[in-house]
């Protein structure tokens, strides 16, 4: 391998040409040792999973879900006017509110 080290430093092409044989076959070697000891697996890759998810279905079977509303928590009470009419709002929150109407 020194020697091969000290070739390639050269300048001259032919001599990398007289030690490419062997640095092919040392690298050839180095690569099966390299698969035969290191590279194979202590364990296998397979494995058995198995996920219990009854206590999640459970938790979500137990869940109650409330709708939220917006700043219109309680709606106003409508009292039968004749100068209001009643308009519903919406858009991102469904509000109810008393106009009064252009006559009075």
């Amino acid at each position: 391998m020194e020697y091969c080290l000290e070739v390639i430093k050269e300048n001259d092409p032919s001599g990398f040409l007289q030690i490419s044989d062997a640095l092919i076959r040392r690298v050839h070697l180095t690569e099966d040792q390299w698969g035969k000891g290191t590279l194979t697996p202590r364990m296998t890759t397979d494995f058995d999973l198995s996920l219990d998810n009854s206590p999640l279905l459970q938790s979500i079977h137990q869940l109650d879900f409330v709708q939220m509303k917006g700043a219109c928590l309680h709606p106003p009470q409508i009292e039968q006017h004749p100068e209001w009419i009643l308009m519903l709002e919406a858009g991102s929150r469904l509000c109810a509110r008393l106009q009064q109407t252009k006559g009075s």
